[in-house]
């Protein structure tokens, strides 16, 4: 396998960059119906992506971990309420090290069609940033790097999801499959709109098993000769990743997840594991 594809893209800030949703993106919650998930993410590592599947170290270790959540509430059939927030991070580099909070965004789903998953998705929200932790150059090129968890801006971005499921035959579960392609902007000027997308598949087994296979990316519009090597700046990348989750005890779901990348622009090439929660509350 590719070393690209072992190596791992980290966005420094899931709340700014990325969205995190359950299996059921492009599907509305049924009114009342609450999904909530919450899970920690951790790297470590000394190495970044430059451009592609450039790889080169730093000079000293990094480490960022944070504590996420994600919700969905259906409000009506046709309107989801979503949020999502990093609502704890520590990072650490060169002897320092710094606490912050990642931010929130929240906003809503609205399906556009009867009878089949097609919706659009539209959030805003904001983080404060976080202090830069070091800079340095690259091992090989030299080429400047910065290590900073968060970057302080307001966001707003849409997505049009699209999504299709089917219940086995023999009733062991159903499969679905998720896309989603959208835009996120920032007020921060150092920050450049980006083009955002997904795609899922995953199947859920009877005995309360599911396996998902999810395709990530995120496209800045541009991106700035000094790498952000925790990938809270502008970036780029095609990732792939794995995700499992499994129903413990009722309505209760221990999930876990590892993510590797085809190519990055400007961010972390560190292996990113991530074990939490998931709660399903029906109306």
């Amino acid at each position: 396998m590719l070393r690209a594809m072992v190596s791992t893209v980290v966005i420094s800030a899931v709340v700014l960059l990325g969205s995190t949703s359950s299996a059921d993106a492009a599907w509305t919650q049924a009114r009342g119906r609450l999904y909530l998930k919450t899970w920690n993410r951790s790297i470590v590592g000394r190495a970044a992506y430059v451009r592609a599947r450039d790889i080169q170290g730093t000079a000293d270790v990094y480490q960022d971990h944070q504590l996420n959540i994600y919700g969905e509430l259906g409000l009506t059939p046709d309107v989801t309420f979503v949020l999502q927030s990093v609502l704890v991070g520590f990072a650490r580099y060169g002897g320092r090290s710094v606490g912050y909070f990642g931010g929130v965004r929240a906003g809503a789903r609205f399906a556009l069609a009867d009878g089949f998953p097609l919706a659009l998705e539209v959030q805003l929200g904001a983080q404060p940033g976080a202090e830069r932790l070091g800079m340095g150059k690259l091992s090989e090129s030299g080429q400047s790097y910065v290590i900073t968890p968060s970057i302080g801006t307001a966001v707003g971005s849409a997505q049009l999801q699209a999504g299709h499921s089917w219940v086995s035959t023999k009733n062991e579960g159903s499969t679905w499959i998720v896309a989603a392609l959208g835009t996120t902007v920032f007020s921060n000027g150092a920050l450049s709109p980006a083009f955002i997308g997904s795609a899922k598949l995953g199947h859920g087994f009877a005995s309360g098993l599911s396996l998902d296979v999810h395709l990530p990316w995120y496209h800045s519009v541009k991106v700035d000769p000094t790498v952000n090597v925790l990938g809270s700046g502008d970036t780029r990348y095609l990732g792939i990743g794995l995700g499992v989750s499994y129903r413990i005890v009722g309505a209760l779901a221990l999930n876990a997840s590892a993510d590797g990348v085809f190519y990055a622009w400007s961010n972390a090439a560190t292996p990113s594991l991530s074990v939490g929660l998931e709660l399903t509350q029906e109306p």
